[in-house]
């Protein structure tokens, strides 16, 4: 099949609203339109540049007589203001006039677009994986090629400029079996942080022999058995863990229901007697006991206490003993 069998895509203007893989494709469609006419090949190779517009032929050179169909600086000038003329018509309208006025080589538009849709080579772009949430009705195994092609838009290149590791990077760099399997780790872990440690567990013979990202796609088969059999086992351990709490707290409460009566406070038989402050103490430690001047006040009023007691027990019928103890002490001084 010739090269010329293929027939390209409709070019179309892009708009404000572009993702990354939609942008590198309209990049790759103007390429092969561009690629049709044999006229702008001069132009299409990496390592061609050119001046401003307001530079003189845009700093272009006549070509040796000796070259196949030599041009002069000015057809050449004017065939690469078509070139640009023709990518302008289908960027976006912000930045026209300037990738008019300002580009310097195909390599200067791409950036340029892509910059203006904030998809520039940059780290602050790859932080962006935090952001990929999966959405609603999103099919898993399309979740996981949107983040596979994040990590693809942000690998090292030649062209971003980036340094790493103290050196400015001179290679394209490509995707390592490290990163496609942390590619599928994070695509567990943002469907359901717990999937990662139940992953390892039910496929943990596979494991041995086999990548994660060679279980991706039995994986994503089966993913909504799985998501059942985690939300179960954490519904289980939820009911045990409940089931526990009540327990205890049925203990406590017992515990605090057999303490929870009213409890035995010290107090002084005397002083109660004597209408005075009794709580706090007993006869033991009472400060009546203490003072020896007190001492014989105590005894009458104890006295006078007993005589009190047998007088309303003297009402009943008492035995002989009772009685004779009510005169003992009547006759006590």
């Amino acid at each position: 099949m010739s090269f010329k069998a293929f027939k390209a895509r409709k070019l179309e203007v892009l708009s404000e609203n572009e993702t990354v893989s939609s942008v590198n494709s309209w990049q790759q469609n103007m390429e092969f339109h561009l690629a049709s006419c044999n006229e702008f090949a001069p132009f299409l190779s990496s390592d061609c540049t050119w001046g401003t517009k307001s530079a003189v032929s845009r700093g272009l050179a006549d070509d040796a007589a000796s070259a196949n169909d030599p041009k002069t600086a000015t057809q050449k000038c004017i065939l690469l203001n078509h070139m640009i003329g023709l990518i302008v018509s289908y960027c976006p309208e912000n930045i026209r006039l300037e990738i008019e006025r300002k580009a310097t080589s195909l390599k200067w538009i791409w950036q340029r677009v892509h910059r203006h849709h904030g998809f520039s080579k940059s780290e602050s772009h790859f932080l962006k994986l935090a952001s990929i949430k999966l959405s609603e009705g999103e099919r898993y195994e399309s979740f996981f090629q949107r983040i596979m092609s994040h990590l693809y838009d942000n690998l090292l290149t030649a062209e971003s400029g980036i340094i790493f590791d103290g050196e400015k990077t001179t290679v394209n760099e490509e995707m390592s079996p490290t990163v496609e399997r942390l590619a599928v780790f994070e695509w567990l872990r943002l469907i359901d942080e717990r999937l990662p440690l139940y992953v390892a567990r039910v496929y943990s013979h596979d494991l041995l022999t086999k990548s994660l990202k060679d279980l991706q796609p039995e994986i994503c088969q089966n993913m909504e058995s799985l998501l059942m059999e985690v939300a179960s086992q954490e519904d289980i351990k939820i009911a045990y863990s409940k089931s526990n709490y009540d327990r205890r707290s049925s203990s406590s409460s017992s515990y605090n229901r057999r303490d929870s009566g009213p409890r035995s406070q010290k107090h002084c038989v005397f002083c109660k007697a004597c209408n005075k402050p009794y709580t706090g103490h007993d006869i033991n430690n009472c400060w009546a006991f203490t003072d020896q001047r007190l001492f014989s006040s105590m005894l009458r009023t104890m006295r006078l206490l007993l005589l009190h007691m047998m007088s309303e027990i003297w009402k009943y019928k008492t035995p002989v003993r009772m009685r004779r103890l009510w005169y003992v002490l009547e006759c006590c001084p």
